[in-house]
């Protein structure tokens, strides 16, 4: 806190303690006027000794130099540079960027929510009117009617946050760019609209992942009562194995005779 860039910054933006580059340009006034001082005071001992000397070069430059500092002060007092902000910050960013960035939002909303499934509705029209009235192969029908069939079991969920995903960006959209007092309005604001935007361009990921994790806790479920069926099969095989086994001794000893065999063992 006790840097030059501190003091000169808590001078601009709260108006307290001294401006060090005000304080250089002021030391700096006064040894100009020094110099011109001492040149008036003295230029007759130098024109004894060089009579054709004259000081109004010296002097003309001097103005000059305290022209230019004055300049520079007025240049760096709290007003200048304050309108020097205004012409470089707030009116090229507030005035300019800000606008133009939402613009850019909104026409992107209105080309992904308008324009895109416009072009998609009107290409499967038009795609439709081209294919009717032809005739198409016995395997090219399959195809178009598995295509349908495909088409008609589509999965509403992905409707459904789409759907979501567009009102969360709504929401965060209006949320951002009319924004609060309050901290915890725009910080919501910021978190809705940037998971509308995720939400909009991965839904049907989202959708996707959630379908492929119940499929995969539906296969492992499948792959354990086939493991469950396995087990048990394997049992049933030992026995019956432990079966042939013992038929085949009867068979050996007994030449397939079971009464002759019932009849020892008793």
């Amino acid at each position: 806190w006790n840097s030059s860039a501190y003091g000169l910054s808590r001078y601009y933006i709260e108006g307290l303690g001294a401006n060090p580059l005000l304080s250089a340009l002021a030391d700096a006034q006064s040894a100009v006027e020094s110099s011109r001082g001492w040149v008036s005071n003295y230029q007759w001992v130098i024109q004894k000794s060089c009579p054709l000397w004259n000081s109004t070069a010296i002097l003309a430059d001097l103005d000059l130099a305290s022209r230019r500092l004055v300049d520079s002060q007025t240049l760096l007092e709290p007003t200048g540079i304050y309108s020097l902000y205004c012409d470089a910050s707030r009116v090229a960013v507030c005035d300019g960027a800000l606008p133009t960035l939402g613009w850019l939002v909104l026409l992107q909303a209105l080309l992904g929510l308008v324009c895109l499934p416009a072009l998609t509705f009107t290409g499967s029209q038009f795609l439709q009117s081209v294919s009717e009235g032809h005739q198409f192969s016995r395997l090219r029908q399959e195809d178009h009617a598995d295509s349908d069939e495909e088409h008609e079991d589509f999965n509403p969920l992905y409707y459904a946050i789409y759907a979501f995903a567009v009102f969360t960006f709504v929401v965060g959209a209006f949320m951002y760019f009319l924004p609060s007092i309050s901290i915890v309005r725009r910080l919501t604001g910021t978190l809705l609209y940037a998971a509308g935007i995720f939400l909009l361009m991965n839904s049907d990921l989202l959708v996707t992942f959630a379908r492929l994790h119940y499929q995969m806790d539906r296969f492992k479920g499948n792959n354990n009562n086939f493991e469950k069926s396995l087990t048990e099969q394997a049992g049933k095989v030992r026995e019956l194995t432990r079966a042939a086994k013992g038929l085949d001794t009867i068979s050996k000893r007994f030449n397939g005779n079971v009464k002759q065999a019932i009849k020892e063992v008793e």
